[in-house]
């Protein structure tokens, strides 16, 4: 897994804003429906979906 991944995941729990999760999954969901396992699941499925350059606007957008 990208190491960029791994620090824009911790860099999106840590704001603890569902709005930025929803972003990164790319719909809308309770957060509170699901546990933090779930959710690193979920994200972990859109990254795998997701191109490089996608991923790096991300990364730039919440960890630089």
């Amino acid at each position: 897994m990208d190491n960029r991944f791994e620090d824009l995941k911790k860099a999106i729990f840590m704001m603890g804003h569902s709005d930025y999760i929803e972003e990164f999954l790319g719909y809308e969901i309770n957060t509170a429906d699901y546990s933090k396992d779930e959710l690193d699941n979920l994200m972990d499925e859109a990254y795998q979906q997701m191109s490089d350059e996608k991923l790096n606007e991300f990364y730039v957008k919440y960890c630089v």
